[in-house]
This record gives C-alpha cells, structure tokens and sequence, in this order.
C-alpha cells in the first residue's frame, strides 16, 4: 500500500518539475530583434523620483550580441548599451 502511494507521490513531483520547468523556459523566450537604422529609445539613470527613464530618440548605428551601439547627433558621443535598455519606439 504504502509503495504505490510513494510511486503516485513521485508521478506527481515529476509531473509538476516538468511544468516549472516550461514555465522557465517560456519566460526567457522572449527577445527582440533590433536592426542597423532602427529608431529607439535607451533606459537611462534617473537622478530624481520624477526624472524620465528614457532618452530622446537615437538611431543604431552598429549591433554587437549583448550591445547596441549609437551615435546622439552629427557630433555627439557614441553610445553603448546593453540590449536589455533598449525599448523601440
């Protein structure tokens, strides 16, 4: 008696380990794909509660695998950031 309870107890741990484990998978799926000439917006360190989050609009210029590379302006500085900063317009 007490060995098909322990076999249903580990059906069940087995079926719910399987489900967390797509839940996971499921989570981390979601990745965007930017391009060269893209309109975008960076996330940036706010000074006060109510500053805002995002930059204004900058073009990208180049695209490494974790960094997205731009320049503000004719003469500005070139900007890299971590593709995780990045929202599109």
């Amino acid at each position: 008696m007490l060995s098909r309870f322990f076999i249903i107890r580990r059906i069940e741990n087995d079926a719910y380990e399987e489900l967390r484990l797509q839940d996971n998978k499921k989570k981390f799926e979601e990745s965007q794909n930017y391009k060269a000439g893209q309109i975008v917006y960076y996330k940036k360190n706010r000074k006060h509660k109510f500053d805002n989050n995002y930059t204004k609009t900058t073009v990208i210029e180049d695209l490494g695998p974790n960094i997205v590379v731009s320049k503000m302006g004719k003469r500005g500085k070139w900007r890299k950031v971590n593709k995780k900063n990045v929202k599109n317009v």
